[in-house]
């Protein structure tokens, strides 16, 4: 393998920084383009200067399953930076009544049934109706079939009711695919189950104790200065030239033109178009890609003047509340009287517009009337996060769309959490795409 060859790589989200950290182990010359001045692409951070706080765009986070991704964290020596849990234990509110959703650390059917029958906001018949599609979910083969199928849809075929779908189904697929039932490709949808919800020991979930940003950028900086490589921050690319099947050079937003013997792009999907339009030989994928769509994503951030709960994170039913997380605890601060909660809402389309002061109005009376709490206890900042293109949606017929890594232009590779991995939008998806383009380029280089 010749590995005077360079790679520029384009975008340094986590795709990008997978597919470097894989090519500089192999000795090649790396060129990272970050348009920002942060890495960390969609999972990023910003400086929040009147809490003097590093906040994330939004709550990400990842279960024990998502193995690519921790590989990443591994491999940036950075894992004793997150919190991953040993199994679920989701508390869960419904008209005031708490109750807990537990799976035990056993990997097993047998214990994933038991648990949901402990579960009480759900009634009997409902459970039934949960585990009779879970057996069928488990025994399912040939699943693109279904992509073309929404899930409600599927849900409702397999004797599911409004009570199951509102109380379990969306409850873990809202959060993890970004949307609504009737929006999700089944194929998909039942793809996460199989490798959430079948597999409870898997499932348990693990956050970062620091910014998104700041976990990822240091010990990467680190990595680089110990080879040959290169990252450029805050310069976009702005062209593309091609000749003969390959991309020869780019050029950068400062006129800067690079040389390209191999090129990794990792730019969002809504981005494609515009920077490969000249790029003939790929325009029936260019077009493909053009036609996924994205999905909304608003946090809403409270600080409280004392502390209101001692939970991790719970969920909400029957409420404009999604998910709550309490970043104080999650981030270990050694002020523990005062709190910081984010209200994670997902498919936010609703929300994404609203006024701003009505939101904090009516999410502030619902975090007051849920947690019952007395006027003594103060907001004493509240901040709103919108991400209109937080994610890439897996409507039905979707997955057609999303391409291999490997494109007909021979040194050119694509790589982000909306190409073929099979997941929905998720940083392991983009993790498992950066392994996967590095690799492509890896056997076509060694072919060479």
């Amino acid at each position: 393998m010749n590995k005077n060859k360079s790679v520029v790589v384009i975008g340094g989200g986590i795709a990008g920084l997978v597919a470097t950290l894989i090519l500089i182990k192999k000795g090649l010359r790396v060129i990272l383009i970050e348009k920002k001045l942060s890495l960390g692409g969609r999972a990023f951070s910003f400086q929040n200067r009147e809490s003097n706080e590093k906040i994330d765009n939004g709550q990400h986070i990842f279960t024990q399953n998502c193995s690519e991704y921790i590989k990443f964290l591994k491999n940036l020596d950075v894992f004793n930076q997150v919190i991953l849990e040993k199994s679920i234990n989701v508390p869960i509110y419904k008209n005031n009544k708490r109750h807990h959703l537990k799976f035990s650390g056993e990997s097993n059917s047998i214990s994933l049934f038991l648990s949901l029958f402990k579960f009480r906001h759900i009634s009997y018949i409902g459970k039934f109706r949960i585990i009779y599609a879970l057996i069928i979910i488990k025994f399912l083969k040939n699943l693109t079939k279904l992509d073309s199928t929404d899930f409600r849809t599927w849900l409702k075929k397999h004797h599911q009711t409004s009570e199951t779908n509102k109380y379990f189904w969306e409850l873990f697929l809202k959060p993890a695919l970004n949307d609504e039932l009737e929006n999700m490709s089944s194929f998909i949808a039942i793809l996460s189950i199989k490798n959430s919800i079948l597999k409870p020991r898997l499932t348990a979930f693990g956050l970062a104790k620091t910014d998104l940003s700041s976990l990822v950028e240091k010990n990467f900086n680190n990595i680089l200065k110990e080879t040959n490589s290169k990252l450029i921050k805050g310069k976009t690319v702005n062209n593309i030239s091609e000749e003969k099947n390959k991309i020869t050079k780019i050029e950068l937003s400062d006129n800067t033109e690079i040389k390209v013997d191999f090129i990794i792009s990792t730019i969002p999907f809504f981005e494609i178009k515009n920077l490969f339009k000249k790029t003939s030989k790929i325009t029936p994928i260019i077009n493909n890609i053009s036609q996924l769509e994205y999905s909304p994503i608003v946090c809403i951030h409270f600080w409280f003047s004392e502390k209101i709960t001692d939970e991790l994170y719970f969920s909400v039913l029957d409420s404009p509340i999604q998910w709550v997380f309490n970043v104080s605890k999650i981030r270990e601060y050694q002020d523990q009287n005062k709190q910081h909660l984010v209200i994670s809402l997902s498919s936010a389309w609703k929300w994404i517009k609203y006024d701003r002061k009505e939101m904090i109005s009516i999410f502030s009376k619902e975090i007051y009337k849920l947690l019952q709490l007395n006027s003594r206890v103060k907001i004493k900042q509240t901040l709103i996060v919108n991400q209109p293109k937080a994610t890439f949606r897996t409507l039905p017929g979707s997955y057609k769309l999303r391409p291999k890594n490997s494109t007909p232009l021979k040194n050119l590779f694509f790589a982000g959490d909306w190409t073929d991995t099979e997941w929905p939008s998720t940083m392991e998806s983009a993790a498992i795409s950066g392994r996967k383009s590095a690799e492509d380029l890896l056997r076509y280089l060694k072919s060479l």
